[in-house]
């Protein structure tokens, strides 16, 4: 196909599709409910009649038509889709159907073309669009479950009508398109379109009187004129003129004028649409008749011009008696229909008045119609009629030609023996002579031996031979037929005998079919002087009868291999039509029987052979005990014994469930109901696929995640329920959209590179945003898997919203930036502990050795103070890092919080008013009472600033609750061994400014402040404190609303109270100032400044001391002195080898020696980490002198008693 013939093929369907678009603009004007579902639906039969005349190459015309008209209407996707595809089916398979099985032609000059047209085309095919149609309303949510039957009939009458009315006149004009009319015969026509549209407007649009009874005649004066059209002209002004008559009826019914209008909205529409049927029928099948009438007409005139020419001497040429008994008949025919038609309204009329006086319009219009139709029927069957009696008088013709023939053989015959006759004999054997030499028919004419006397050229013709060849020829003894012969010897017998066979030519041995009729010629004595024959050629009856015999082994194997399943019901007894429906069901349960079906029935209920089924009763196929079955057939009682594309469930001989669309039609002969025939088609697969449709919807409605089905362009086609509700929008507001218009990073201009990709890749896995109809965006995942259907590319996307697990990675990400910072300060805050070790202890040394006079006294006295504030602050970092020094104890914190009141009112100022609201009873929680009254003071000394100068209020509270694993997950803050169970809470509330969303993400980062003076440290130690004791935080605030801080500490029983110290691994002893001299000390700590510092103070008490910088020559130097040491400090934290290898290699080599063990974390978590091992105490850094010589002397002398 080169470019002109491609634009050439576009152009004509672009021409289609405007043409199309604007049949649907007048079909909808047509509308005849609120569902936009019209009447009569012009574009259905446009369509037909495209694919019919074009071919299938114009299904994408009809496609762009109907999606530019649900584009200008703003049509739902899903109800654009499904008509679309109706509309296209629906001529497709109207096209297929007429013909491929109808061998439809669309000159419409047929009778059979007229109803497979409205039967198939219409009936059959309107099916598919209705269907779809409603179907794509119910979707749309334009119609409710309720109202699907009614709109699909609707639609179905509306496309069947559109067929019934378009198809007709379209294809006339096709197929008459070169007819012209001129003179008086295109007067005449102007004159028949003026009365069919002035009938019409007086009828429908301008009604010219007020009484309904008078329309309704007004309106059915124009069948006369439609008979006017069919008879004087062809069927394209007969369905041109039935097209205006419809047009004008169903604008008038529309805007109220018409006399069919009724209260009922179904009455009009049913009156309107029986009226429009019977007129569009009425119109095609007279001029059909009609069309038929004139070619039979036309082919007698030819045959029996024919025999014309074999025989002049008739008195009256029997081609004229012919033409003059078809005028009379014809002219008789006219006369009768435009006479019966309102006739019969005028009787009709009369007769309803007076017998029924209370008789409603409708119900007497309803009888005009059907009276129409009745008369419409028997001018058909006039016509046939007439047909048959003209077949009738052209064989008594031939008969009476053929007898002429004889006499004029026998004439001829006289005349060559008698030479002395008339010249009225000689003329009469010229006659004979031309008869004879240009008859259709070979004659022949022989002797009483048979020897061929004469012939004309046509047997010439017929024997395939040349006339030297057979004049002369002895019949009887050169034929080798050997019936031939004896039907030779017969007629020379005096016996008139015909033979029909094969001929084979002598010459060229051509073999041709003859029939040939001997005859005896007799003299007028009576004594045989020889035979003729008459010879026919009958080539073409052979083909003829050849051609029937065909098409009926056609239309036997059409049914034997159907796809569908034809069958036939034979009632048994015939079943009168007036009795009960009750009694007739009885009658159909009692007597009916499967008399006939094809295999494709057959296998549908799982049988290998049609005659398995014969016989079989009704109630096999139909049960009476579903009550469906009985509802389905007192339907088809009910609707005339006459049903269309009923769906009926049923069983095969293995139990599996059958679902049919059935269409039956009973014969009814006499009153009685003899025998019914079905089509039945297997809808089972399509049932079961629109129930799998149905789950697969409703799946995907209640997914937990949103699911979109986009195009390329990203549009958006389909979404579920959770999309709906995730985003705000309804599904059709949806389904106008694109995914830019509810995600802002992926707009229009992005969109084309990020569907390559999805084309490439095939799987995407993305995190972007949504944003929803109110504007908030929030985070989502989404999967995207891309595909092709029906020649299109999409991709479908499920989208995961990810909003708590963001938030959650955000927490773990604070989490970890805080255990990081806490992790850091801990390892700042050893080092400089060990520092700090040397600076308290060298410098409470120098004081110590100094007198308090000494001018230098002061000066190291402040170095002392300094770096005490300097462990503070270290203390303070362990605290934030949770590795702090903890002395646990249990202590209730109602009476903890009572105790330190007044040291709280003390630390606020005065225009704050400090409230209480403990609860009654609280149990105990282990806690360290240093820290915890740190915390308190710390929450409530920053509530205070956080009011200012203006007056407000700080509240402590307490309080006991139930804390669940969900409740935990929840926690902003938590330690890392939380468990579900019960906890006290410590809640400090204040009336401050608050803070932002960004300042509260930020409160707990070390050295974070909104302070000029603060350091940032007050809120990271509390959450330090409340990691370490294991417990959990929770914080909310928003500026103006104040601040609140819950902090959730785990109860303990009662049993696990303990009144003692709290402490581990000491006991209070006294002893003496000073250690024994005798014993060594074993130092063992990594930092030189350290071990140089603890030296240089036990030098004082004259304790002499071994110094190891690491673990390893610790040991070793244990192996050495191991008699002269009597106590080992040891520094936890060492590189190579930590200080727990190190005590547990001093305890394998002697397992009862004391180690002291030293570091700056807390007592308690040493304590669990050497839970299970003898150690002699704990000593946490930074320390001075005084606390190192007393630790000394505490431990020192305790293992001199155990030695």
């Amino acid at each position: 196909m080169n470019r002109r013939e491609i634009l050439r093929y576009a152009g004509k369907n672009l021409l289609l599709a405007v043409v199309y678009m604007l049949a649907a603009g007048i079909g909808l004007t047509l509308s005849a409910n609120e569902s936009s579902v019209a009447l009569l639906w012009p574009p259905s039969g446009i369509a037909l009649v495209a694919i019919i005349l074009g071919g299938l190459r114009y299904w994408p015309g009809v496609a762009l038509g109907l999606l530019g008209a649900h584009f200008y209407l703003r049509s739902p996707i899903p109800f654009a889709v499904l008509s679309s595809s109706g509309s296209v089916l629906e001529a497709l398979w109207g096209a297929y159907l007429l013909q491929r099985w109808a061998e439809f032609r669309p000159d419409m000059n047929r009778v059979r073309d007229v109803l497979s047209l409205v039967t198939i085309g219409a009936g059959l095919s309107a099916i598919i669009a209705a269907t779809l149609g409603v179907a794509g309303l119910w979707l749309a949510n334009f119609i409710s479950a309720s109202e699907l039957m009614l709109n699909w009939l609707y639609w179905w009458m509306g496309d069947a009508m559109g067929i019934i009315v378009v198809s007709p006149m379209l294809f006339s004009w096709w197929a008459y398109r070169h007819v012209r009319w001129r003179g008086w015969r295109l007067v005449e026509l102007m004159g028949m379109i003026t009365a069919v549209f002035t009938t019409s407007w007086l009828a429908f649009i301008q009604p010219i009187g007020p009484i309904e009874t008078a329309l309704t005649l007004i309106a059915f004066l124009v069948f006369p004129v439609l008979v006017w059209g069919a008879l004087r002209f062809t069927p394209r002004e007969a369905t041109t003129a039935s097209f205006i008559v419809i047009i004008l009826a169903v604008w008038g019914t529309l805007a109220g004028n018409s006399p069919f209008v009724r209260p009922v909205p179904g009455r009009s529409l049913l009156l309107l649409w029986a009226y429009m049927n019977t007129t569009a029928l009425f119109a095609a099948l007279l001029a059909a008749l009609w069309q038929e009438a004139e070619h039979i007409r036309t082919t007698h005139k030819t045959l029996l011009s024919e025999v014309h020419q074999t025989t002049t001497f008739a008195p009256e040429s029997p081609v004229e008696r012919i033409e003059n008994l078809l005028k009379q008949r014809r002219n008789a025919q006219i006369l009768l229909v435009v006479l019966l038609v309102p006739l019969s309204l005028l009787i009709l009329g009369l007769l309803i008045q007076v017998l029924t006086p209370n008789l409603s319009i409708w119900e007497w219009r309803l009888i005009t119609i059907a009276f129409v139709t009745f008369g419409a029927v028997l001018f058909s069957y006039f016509l046939l009629e007439s047909r048959d009696r003209l077949y009738r008088q052209v064989l008594s013709e031939l008969v009476e030609r053929r007898r002429l023939l004889e006499v004029q053989k026998d004439l001829a015959e006289h005349a060559h023996r008698l030479q002395a006759v008339t010249r009225q004999l000689q003329e009469s054997e010229e006659r004979y002579r031309t008869i004879f030499e240009h008859s259709p028919l070979g004659i022949l004419h022989f002797d009483r031996e048979g020897i061929l006397q004469v012939c004309n050229n046509r047997l010439v013709e017929i024997l395939d031979s040349r006339m030297d060849l057979l004049i002369g020829l002895n019949l009887l003894q050169d034929l080798q037929n050997k019936e031939v012969i004896q039907a030779i010897k017969r007629a020379l017998a005096g016996e008139t005998v015909t033979y029909e066979g094969e001929y084979r030519a002598v010459t060229s041995g051509k073999v041709t079919p003859v029939r040939v009729l001997f005859s005896p010629v007799l003299a007028e004595d009576g004594h045989i002087l020889g035979g003729i024959g008459i010879v026919e050629d009958i080539t073409e009856q052979q083909e003829a009868r050849r051609a029937l015999h065909d098409s009926e082994a056609r239309y036997r194997a059409f049914i034997a291999q159907n796809t569908d399943g034809i069958w036939r019901f034979e009632t048994g007894s015939p079943v009168p039509v007036d009795l009960p429906e009750d009694e007739q069901l009885d009658l159909f349960y009692e007597h009916a029987y499967l008399a006939e079906c094809n295999l494709a029935m057959a296998q549908m209920y799982g049988f290998d052979e049609p005659e398995a089924m014969i016989g079989a009763r009704l109630g096999d196929f139909l049960p009476r005990e579903d009550l469906a079955n009985e509802a389905y057939l007192r339907k088809f009682i009910r609707s005339g014994y006459r049903l269309v594309d009923e769906e009926t469930r049923e069983f095969d001989i293995h139990g599996n469930e059958k679902f049919f669309l059935n269409t039956l039609v009973g014969m009814v002969e006499e009153g009685k109901l003899v025998r019914v025939w079905g089509i039945q088609k297997d809808v089972t697969e399509r049932r079961q696929a629109q129930r799998a449709l149905q789950l697969l919807q409703f799946a995907t409605d209640n997914a937990p995640e949103a699911m979109f089905t986009v195009s390329a362009d990203g549009r958006i086609i389909d979404a579920n329920e959770t999309a709906c509700r995730r985003l705000g929008y309804s599904r059709d507001e949806l389904l106008q959209m694109y995914i830019a218009d509810i995600d802002p990073h992926y707009t229009r201009e992005v969109w084309p590179a990020h569907w390559e990709e999805i084309r490439q890749k095939g799987h995407l896995v993305i995190e972007t945003e949504n944003q929803t109809k109110d504007g908030r965006l929030f985070p989502v995942e989404v999967s995207i898997s891309y595909f092709q259907y029906e020649g299109r590319e999409l991709c479908c996307s499920f989208i995961r919203d990810i909003t708590e697990r963001k938030r959650t990675e955000e927490q773990l990400r604070h989490i970890q930036k805080l255990e990081s910072l806490g992790v850091l300060a801990g390892g700042i805050a050893h080092d400089f502990n060990n520092l700090l070790v040397a600076m308290l202890g060298q410098t409470s040394l120098a004081q110590a050795k100094l007198p308090a006079h000494h001018p230098a006294y002061k000066n190291i006295e402040k170095a002392v103070q300094a770096a005490e504030k300097a462990a503070e602050l270290t203390r303070q970092l362990l605290a934030y890092s949770g590795r702090g020094q903890v002395e646990l104890r249990p202590v209730s914190l109602n009476q903890l919080v009572q105790e330190n009141i007044h040291l709280l009112e003390v630390a606020v100022p005065k225009n704050v008013r400090l409230t209480y609201a403990l609860a009654e009873s609280v149990p105990f929680v282990e806690v360290d009472v240093a820290q915890l009254q740190q915390v308190i003071m710390n929450l409530v000394i920053n509530g205070a600033e956080a009011i200012g100068d203006r007056p407000g209020q700080v509240t402590v509270s307490t309080a006991v609750q139930d804390v669940t694993q969900a409740m935990i997950d929840n926690w902003q803050h938590r330690g890392e061994a939380v468990k579900p169970g019960q906890f006290v809470v410590l809640t400090v509330a204040d009336t401050g400014k608050g803070m932002d969303s960004n300042t509260l993400n930020r409160i707990f980062d070390p050295f974070f402040t909104t302070k000029f003076t603060g350091r940032g440290l007050g809120l990271a130690v509390v959450l330090g404190i409340v990691r370490a004791h294991q417990g959990g935080l929770e914080v909310s605030s928003a500026p103006g609303e104040g601040t609140v801080f819950r902090l959730y500490f785990p109860a303990i029983t009662a049993d696990s109270v303990d009144n003692g110290d709290g402490m581990t691994g000491e006991t209070a002893v006294s002893h003496p100032d000073a250690p024994s001299s005798t014993g060594v000390l074993l130092v063992i700590d990594d930092e030189k400044e350290v071990r140089d510092a603890i030296a240089d103070i036990l030098a004082i008490e004259n304790i002499p001391v071994l110094t190891a910088p690491n673990g390893k020559d610790g040991i070793r130097l244990y192996q050495q002195h191991q008699k002269d040491i009597h106590l080992v400090l040891l520094d936890l934290s060492m590189p190579d080898m930590d200080g727990i290898e190190t005590f547990k290699a001093l305890h394998q080599i002697n397992p009862n020696i004391p180690v002291l063990i030293s570091s700056g974390y807390d007592n308690t978590a040493l304590g669990h980490q050497f839970i299970d091992q003898k150690v002699a105490g704990f000593l946490p850094k930074p320390y001075n002198a005084t606390t190192l010589l007393q630790t000394i002397r505490k431990y020192w002398h305790t293992t001199n008693q155990q030695q």
